[in-house]
């Protein structure tokens, strides 16, 4: 907290005195609500800190105390209030939005937001009143919701010289940015980049809960030297604490080339 000295001189030269020092602490209200982003998942429940500090008593007597939520988003030019918490009144300007009175004479003002939305993400922003004092933070919100990842067919049988493909799939994930790519892996385990003219990749999609969808397309036509290789499709989205990986075994079968041979015996 803040500290003020004040310094005491003698009153008199002619009298031995020495000079006194006394510190007065003065607590200074603060709200502390961390400094790195929250992340959470699309319809999940989400509590936001924000820890009031700096008063002198050992709990706080919520009828002298004020909170205000606000949110700033991307989209809006200004602040919106999310709930309001005055002299022990509840006031939720966001459907479920709430405050624990308990949580509060504590020094702990966190909302507690169900079922978050995509719009809600944004600046929250934590205002405290503790007469006659006034302190405020902001945490960051980040809304994300993880894909859904498949590759078929996972075992592909083909004809030498024939022509299949193999769709990697990936669903309902946000925000709208992943990455796709992927590796043949031969029957010696070596890895190696597939041509880019044989991988399709369309256009995100957006589903009606904000949600994207993408697919990527690998076209195969290969030989019967290519029996056994491994394909393999990796995603990576913020999401994933690394690259997912799924794998499809290709069967190639030399059974055309015998039917042509039998036609000249």
């Amino acid at each position: 907290g803040r500290q003020k000295k004040l310094v005491m001189l003698c009153p008199s030269p002619l009298i031995y005195c020495s000079k006194y020092t006394f510190s007065i602490f003065e607590e200074t209200l603060q709200v502390l609500m961390g400094s790195t982003p929250l992340i959470v998942s699309l319809n999940d429940n989400i509590s936001i800190p924000c820890k009031i500090s700096g008063f002198n008593t050992a709990e706080l007597d919520i009828k002298n105390v004020g909170v205000t939520w606000y949110l700033k988003t991307p989209k809006a030019d200004q602040e919106e209030k999310v709930f309001t918490f005055h002299a022990g009144a509840h006031i939720s300007h966001r459907n479920g939005a709430s405050m624990s009175d308990s949580d509060l004479k504590r020094g702990n003002a966190a909302l507690s937001l169900p079922q978050i939305q995509f719009k809600e993400a944004g600046i929250y922003r934590c205002y405290v009143i503790v007469a006659p004092s006034d302190a405020h933070g902001t945490a960051i919100l980040e809304v994300v919701a993880q894909p859904e990842v498949s590759l078929s067919p996972k075992e592909v049988t083909i004809e030498s010289n024939k022509e299949k493909t193999l769709s990697c799939d990936v669903n309902k994930f946000y925000p709208n940015l992943v990455d796709i790519k992927w590796t043949e892996i031969s029957k010696n385990n070596q890895d190696s980049s597939v041509a880019a003219e044989n991988i399709h990749t369309g256009a995100s999609v957006e589903n009606e809960d904000g949600t994207f969808n993408v697919t990527s397309i690998l076209r195969l036509q290969p030989s019967l030297q290519d029996n056994g290789n491994v394909y393999r499709c990796i995603v990576s989205h913020k999401t994933f604490p690394a690259e997912l990986l799924l794998n499809s075994t290709l069967t190639v079968t030399g059974i055309h080339s015998l039917r042509v041979l039998s036609l000249f015996f």
